[in-house]
Protein backbone atom coordinates (compact mmCIF):
# COMPACT_ATOMS: atom_id res chain seq x y z
CA UNK A 1 0.00 0.00 0.00
CA UNK A 2 1.24 3.55 -0.99
CA UNK A 3 1.39 5.49 2.43
CA UNK A 4 0.98 8.98 1.92
CA UNK A 5 3.95 11.63 3.25
CA UNK A 6 3.55 15.67 3.15
CA UNK A 7 6.23 17.81 3.93
CA UNK A 8 7.77 14.99 5.99
CA UNK A 9 5.14 14.60 8.23
CA UNK A 10 3.66 11.20 8.90
CA UNK A 11 -0.48 11.85 8.73
CA UNK A 12 -1.37 8.31 9.26
CA UNK A 13 0.10 8.44 12.95
CA UNK A 14 -0.85 10.30 15.88
CA UNK A 15 0.10 13.93 16.68
CA UNK A 16 3.85 13.76 17.91
CA UNK A 17 4.17 15.23 21.74
CA UNK A 18 7.23 17.12 20.29
CA UNK A 19 4.97 19.03 18.40
CA UNK A 20 4.27 22.65 19.33
CA UNK A 21 0.67 24.07 19.06
CA UNK A 22 1.32 25.82 15.60
CA UNK A 23 2.93 22.61 13.87
CA UNK A 24 0.13 20.28 15.71
CA UNK A 25 -2.42 22.50 13.88
CA UNK A 26 -0.76 21.99 10.65
CA UNK A 27 -0.24 18.11 11.08
CA UNK A 28 -3.67 17.88 12.06
CA UNK A 29 -5.04 19.61 8.98
CA UNK A 30 -2.83 18.46 6.78
CA UNK A 31 -5.22 14.78 7.58
CA UNK A 32 -8.18 16.60 7.40
CA UNK A 33 -6.77 17.52 3.27
CA UNK A 34 -6.02 14.32 2.26
CA UNK A 35 -9.23 12.66 3.42
CA UNK A 36 -11.24 15.25 1.58
CA UNK A 37 -9.15 14.73 -1.08
CA UNK A 38 -10.15 11.04 -1.73
CA UNK A 39 -13.28 10.88 -3.50
CA UNK A 40 -16.40 9.04 -2.70
CA UNK A 41 -16.20 5.55 -4.97
CA UNK A 42 -19.58 4.16 -6.38
CA UNK A 43 -19.25 0.85 -8.09
CA UNK A 44 -21.97 -0.25 -10.21
CA UNK A 45 -22.03 -4.35 -10.41
CA UNK A 46 -24.42 -6.83 -11.54
CA UNK A 47 -24.30 -9.28 -14.80
CA UNK A 48 -23.53 -8.67 -18.36
CA UNK A 49 -26.66 -6.97 -20.03
CA UNK A 50 -28.04 -5.73 -17.10
CA UNK A 51 -27.71 -2.30 -18.13
CA UNK A 52 -24.79 -0.70 -16.02
CA UNK A 53 -23.25 1.63 -18.51
CA UNK A 54 -27.48 3.13 -19.46
CA UNK A 55 -27.82 3.54 -15.83
CA UNK A 56 -24.74 5.64 -15.26
CA UNK A 57 -25.57 7.58 -18.18
CA UNK A 58 -28.88 8.43 -16.93
CA UNK A 59 -27.52 9.38 -13.43
CA UNK A 60 -24.93 11.57 -14.85
CA UNK A 61 -28.45 13.22 -17.10
CA UNK A 62 -30.08 14.24 -13.85
CA UNK A 63 -26.39 15.58 -12.30
CA UNK A 64 -26.29 17.91 -14.67
CA UNK A 65 -27.96 20.56 -12.80
CA UNK A 66 -25.64 20.32 -10.30
CA UNK A 67 -22.34 19.88 -11.99
CA UNK A 68 -22.87 23.02 -13.57
CA UNK A 69 -24.46 24.92 -11.01
CA UNK A 70 -23.04 23.88 -7.56
CA UNK A 71 -19.41 22.56 -9.40
CA UNK A 72 -19.81 18.90 -8.35
CA UNK A 73 -17.14 17.30 -10.09
CA UNK A 74 -18.24 13.99 -11.43
CA UNK A 75 -15.86 11.17 -13.18
CA UNK A 76 -16.25 8.33 -14.43
CA UNK A 77 -14.17 4.86 -15.52
CA UNK A 78 -16.25 2.63 -18.09
CA UNK A 79 -14.55 -0.73 -17.28
CA UNK A 80 -16.00 -2.06 -20.09
CA UNK A 81 -16.00 0.55 -22.82
CA UNK A 82 -12.23 0.76 -22.00
CA UNK A 83 -11.61 -3.09 -23.14
CA UNK A 84 -13.44 -2.54 -26.16
CA UNK A 85 -12.14 0.45 -27.61
CA UNK A 86 -8.14 -1.37 -26.43
CA UNK A 87 -9.63 -4.23 -28.44
CA UNK A 88 -10.92 -2.10 -31.38
CA UNK A 89 -7.37 0.17 -31.11
CA UNK A 90 -4.32 -1.38 -29.73
CA UNK A 91 -3.41 -4.54 -31.80
CA UNK A 92 -1.19 -5.59 -29.24
CA UNK A 93 -3.85 -5.78 -26.69
CA UNK A 94 -5.92 -7.52 -28.84
CA UNK A 95 -3.82 -10.31 -29.76
CA UNK A 96 -2.66 -10.57 -26.31
CA UNK A 97 -6.06 -10.62 -24.71
CA UNK A 98 -8.53 -10.89 -27.47
CA UNK A 99 -9.48 -14.51 -27.02
CA UNK A 100 -9.83 -14.29 -23.81
CA UNK A 101 -12.48 -11.63 -23.65
CA UNK A 102 -14.11 -12.80 -26.88
CA UNK A 103 -14.19 -16.23 -25.18
CA UNK A 104 -16.56 -14.72 -22.43
CA UNK A 105 -13.81 -14.61 -20.01
CA UNK A 106 -12.74 -11.93 -17.45
CA UNK A 107 -9.63 -10.69 -18.36
CA UNK A 108 -7.17 -12.05 -15.24
CA UNK A 109 -7.04 -10.03 -12.44
CA UNK A 110 -3.47 -8.30 -12.90
CA UNK A 111 -3.87 -7.38 -16.34
CA UNK A 112 -7.51 -5.47 -15.00
CA UNK A 113 -5.74 -3.70 -12.32
CA UNK A 114 -3.08 -2.95 -14.36
CA UNK A 115 -5.72 -0.83 -16.16
CA UNK A 116 -7.80 0.53 -13.67
CA UNK A 117 -5.04 2.19 -11.94
CA UNK A 118 -3.91 3.55 -15.25
CA UNK A 119 -7.91 4.93 -15.95
CA UNK A 120 -7.49 6.07 -12.08
CA UNK A 121 -4.44 8.19 -12.30
CA UNK A 122 -5.49 9.82 -15.63
CA UNK A 123 -8.79 11.15 -13.71
CA UNK A 124 -7.16 12.32 -10.46
CA UNK A 125 -4.11 13.71 -12.67
CA UNK A 126 -6.84 15.74 -14.89
CA UNK A 127 -8.98 17.65 -12.31
CA UNK A 128 -9.86 17.07 -8.45
CA UNK A 129 -13.18 14.50 -8.27
CA UNK A 130 -15.91 14.32 -5.91
CA UNK A 131 -17.28 10.91 -6.80
CA UNK A 132 -15.54 8.50 -9.23
CA UNK A 133 -18.62 6.04 -10.81
CA UNK A 134 -16.84 2.75 -11.46
CA UNK A 135 -18.73 0.41 -13.91
CA UNK A 136 -17.30 -2.56 -14.39
CA UNK A 137 -14.51 -3.36 -12.29
CA UNK A 138 -14.01 -4.65 -9.09
CA UNK A 139 -16.18 -8.10 -10.43
CA UNK A 140 -13.33 -10.80 -8.63
CA UNK A 141 -12.47 -11.31 -4.89
CA UNK A 142 -9.09 -10.58 -5.83
CA UNK A 143 -9.65 -7.17 -7.24
CA UNK A 144 -11.82 -6.11 -4.47
CA UNK A 145 -8.81 -7.52 -2.09
CA UNK A 146 -6.17 -5.42 -4.65
CA UNK A 147 -8.74 -2.18 -3.94
CA UNK A 148 -9.25 -2.36 -0.49
CA UNK A 149 -5.59 -2.53 0.15
CA UNK A 150 -4.38 0.19 -2.06
CA UNK A 151 -7.34 2.47 -0.80
CA UNK A 152 -9.83 2.15 -3.39
CA UNK A 153 -12.25 0.73 -1.43
CA UNK A 154 -13.02 1.50 2.05
CA UNK A 155 -15.41 2.11 4.67
CA UNK A 156 -18.56 4.29 3.35
CA UNK A 157 -17.94 3.92 -0.34
CA UNK A 158 -20.76 2.95 -1.97
CA UNK A 159 -21.71 -0.37 -4.38
CA UNK A 160 -24.95 -0.66 -6.35
CA UNK A 161 -25.30 -4.28 -6.83
CA UNK A 162 -28.10 -4.64 -9.82
CA UNK A 163 -29.80 -8.13 -9.77
CA UNK A 164 -31.60 -9.28 -12.48
CA UNK A 165 -32.93 -12.53 -14.23
CA UNK A 166 -31.69 -13.51 -17.22
CA UNK A 167 -35.09 -13.40 -19.37
CA UNK A 168 -34.42 -9.83 -18.38
CA UNK A 169 -30.96 -9.45 -19.46
CA UNK A 170 -31.51 -11.34 -22.87
CA UNK A 171 -34.10 -8.78 -23.64
CA UNK A 172 -31.26 -5.83 -23.24
CA UNK A 173 -29.13 -7.63 -24.99
CA UNK A 174 -31.68 -8.07 -27.68
CA UNK A 175 -32.70 -4.36 -27.45
CA UNK A 176 -28.69 -3.18 -27.41
CA UNK A 177 -27.65 -5.66 -30.65
CA UNK A 178 -30.94 -3.94 -32.23
CA UNK A 179 -30.26 -0.31 -31.87
CA UNK A 180 -26.82 -0.03 -30.89
CA UNK A 181 -24.06 0.73 -33.38
CA UNK A 182 -21.29 -0.97 -31.62
CA UNK A 183 -19.79 -4.39 -31.63
CA UNK A 184 -20.35 -5.90 -28.29
CA UNK A 185 -17.68 -8.93 -27.32
CA UNK A 186 -20.63 -10.59 -24.82
CA UNK A 187 -23.07 -10.06 -28.31
CA UNK A 188 -23.93 -13.61 -29.00
CA UNK A 189 -26.13 -16.00 -26.55
CA UNK A 190 -23.17 -18.33 -25.87
CA UNK A 191 -20.90 -15.48 -24.63
CA UNK A 192 -23.65 -14.34 -22.61
CA UNK A 193 -24.83 -16.76 -20.91
CA UNK A 194 -21.37 -18.13 -20.30
CA UNK A 195 -20.66 -14.74 -18.45
CA UNK A 196 -24.24 -14.13 -17.33
CA UNK A 197 -23.89 -18.08 -15.76
CA UNK A 198 -20.20 -16.71 -14.30
CA UNK A 199 -21.66 -13.58 -12.36
CA UNK A 200 -24.49 -15.68 -10.64
CA UNK A 201 -21.69 -18.14 -9.01
CA UNK A 202 -19.47 -15.27 -7.66
CA UNK A 203 -22.13 -12.52 -6.99
CA UNK A 204 -23.08 -13.65 -3.30
CA UNK A 205 -19.39 -13.41 -2.40
CA UNK A 206 -18.97 -10.39 -3.71
CA UNK A 207 -21.73 -8.47 -2.02
CA UNK A 208 -20.35 -10.71 1.29
CA UNK A 209 -16.82 -9.50 0.85
CA UNK A 210 -18.24 -5.81 0.20
CA UNK A 211 -20.20 -5.67 3.43
CA UNK A 212 -17.17 -7.03 5.16
CA UNK A 213 -15.36 -4.25 4.72
CA UNK A 214 -18.19 -1.37 5.73
CA UNK A 215 -19.18 -0.87 1.79
CA UNK A 216 -22.68 0.57 1.64
CA UNK A 217 -23.70 -2.03 -0.30
CA UNK A 218 -27.03 -1.74 -2.17
CA UNK A 219 -29.12 -4.52 -4.12
CA UNK A 220 -31.38 -2.98 -6.76
CA UNK A 221 -34.24 -5.03 -8.42
CA UNK A 222 -32.83 -4.51 -11.89
CA UNK A 223 -35.54 -6.16 -13.94
CA UNK A 224 -37.49 -2.89 -13.23
CA UNK A 225 -37.16 0.36 -15.78
CA UNK A 226 -33.34 1.39 -15.86
CA UNK A 227 -35.06 4.95 -16.48
CA UNK A 228 -37.98 5.13 -13.97
CA UNK A 229 -36.67 2.17 -11.58
CA UNK A 230 -32.84 1.64 -11.20
CA UNK A 231 -31.30 5.07 -11.85
CA UNK A 232 -33.59 6.82 -9.56
CA UNK A 233 -33.20 4.48 -6.86
CA UNK A 234 -29.79 4.44 -6.88
CA UNK A 235 -30.10 8.70 -7.30
CA UNK A 236 -32.30 8.93 -4.13
CA UNK A 237 -29.97 7.11 -1.99
CA UNK A 238 -27.06 9.08 -3.84
CA UNK A 239 -28.11 12.66 -3.24
CA UNK A 240 -27.68 12.27 0.26
CA UNK A 241 -23.97 12.19 -0.08
CA UNK A 242 -23.78 14.41 -2.78
CA UNK A 243 -25.18 17.09 -0.32
CA UNK A 244 -22.83 16.19 2.39
CA UNK A 245 -19.31 16.60 -0.33
CA UNK A 246 -21.29 19.66 -1.37
CA UNK A 247 -21.56 21.32 2.15
CA UNK A 248 -17.68 20.39 2.79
Amino acid sequence: MTKIKINAINVSGTVPETFTIQKKEHYLNTKKRIKKQRPLMVTLEGPTCVGKGFTVKQIMRTLQGLIQKLGLRVKIISFGKMIRDLLEKDQGFYELHGPTVLGGDLLPDNVAIELFTKAHRRIRRSKKSDIIIIDGFFRTIGQIVWGQENGFIQAGDIVYSLGANEETCLKRLAHRNEKSREKRQDGDIAKFEKRFNDHSKTVGELRRRFKKLGVKTHIIDANQDIAEHIATTILSDLLPEIFKILKT
